[in-house]
């Protein structure tokens, strides 16, 4: 045979092909008829699951429309037992992630307040405010090691973190975007609040943005 009638090696009919990007998500089945159960018994037929980093994208779509299009940024939704951890580029979410910290029950501590605890009952006020600073500074690692994840093992060396957004329904949110803002070499900022709206934004961003998604599955 001639050479250019030769049969296609594997590797070349390979090269061919058309090509995606395919994103694997994982979660437990437990946790998704959980909130199946939920709906039915709410009379409602449940006809598909979203995972929270594709609705907390279109919120920041509203928010951040400068970011959406050309921007590399990092979502970190809190809640009392963990929080979702997102990292976006030019609109597509790229990676997700759960990071079990806890912030649940961490009142902030008045520095200007007379402590109503005495003797042995004292130590445990401090050590509050002490467990939310180790929470934060937890936090803070694991989403450095997320961010150096993405970079080198993904190969994304050209790109810069432009924001950190910090949403959730935890007590202290303020707090903990600033804590990341001084811990991390990226900007933290509490997600900007809608436009002549009594929502906070950042407390219902992922019902918001799943209410966005309207019919689509």
């Amino acid at each position: 045979m001639l050479l250019e009638d030769r049969p296609k090696a594997d590797d070349e009919r390979k090269e061919d092909m058309a090509q995606c990007e395919v994103m694997l998500v994982v979660a437990p089945l437990e946790a998704i008829e959980a909130y199946a159960s939920v709906l039915r018994d709410c009379q409602l037929k449940p006809c598909s699951i979203e995972i929270k980093g594709f609705s907390l994208e279109r919120v920041i779509g509203l928010q951040y429309p400068e970011l959406r299009q050309s921007g590399t940024y990092m979502v970190v939704d809190v809640h009392g037992a963990a929080a979702d951890v997102s990292i976006y580029d030019e609109g597509k979410l790229r990676i997700t992630r759960s990071v079990l910290v806890s912030f649940r029950d961490m009142e902030p501590t008045d520095p200007g307040r007379k402590s109503a605890a005495v003797g042995l009952f004292a130590e445990y006020e401090a050590a509050s405010e002490s467990d939310f600073e180790q929470a934060g500074e937890a936090l803070a690692v694991e989403l450095e090691r997320m961010m150096s994840f993405y970079r080198y093992s993904l190969d994304n060396r050209t790109k810069e973190m432009a924001r950190i957004i910090v949403t959730g329904d935890v007590e202290r949110l303020a707090d903990i975007a600033e804590m990341l803002n001084e811990r991390l070499s990226r900007p933290a900022e509490v997600m900007r609040p809608f436009t002549d709206s009594p929502v906070p934004s950042a407390a219902y961003a992922v019902p918001i943005g799943l209410a966005l998604r309207g019919r689509r599955r």
